[in-house]
């Protein structure tokens, strides 16, 4: 009897990391993430931020404001620069930001 063997791909393995999300109360959280996943749910699923008000993720209405304190962020794209015109000075929008690897270890501030 003949054995198949299937190749699995390596790329299909999801890596993983932790952030600190710091709440408006200032309590800290440390939260696992997977490749992929988004800052707006990342951190409404601890109870960091709070969905109430916002466009529920959709990268519509700017009001899911965070502070990057520390570690690594992806760029801030053409998208998210829009919805920050009118944002206090280092202030991104947590749905805009997809979250990899290397974010690992990386603090956010709800704002």
């Amino acid at each position: 009897m003949a054995l198949s063997v299937s190749h699995i791909n390596s790329s299909s393995f999801l890596r993983f990391g932790s952030i600190v999300g710091i709440a408006k109360d200032g309590s800290k959280k440390t939260v696992e993430f997977a490749d992929d996943a988004n800052l707006f749910q990342v951190l409404v699923g601890a109870g960091v931020l709070s969905k109430t008000g916002t466009c529920m993720g959709n990268k519509a209405c700017g009001k899911c404001l965070v502070k990057h304190v520390s570690g690594k962020a992806p760029e801030i794209d053409e998208d998210e620069k829009d919805l920050l015109e009118e944002a206090p000075k280092g202030a991104r929008i947590a749905c805009a930001i997809t979250l990899s690897g290397e974010n690992n270890g990386a603090v956010f501030q709800a704002i």
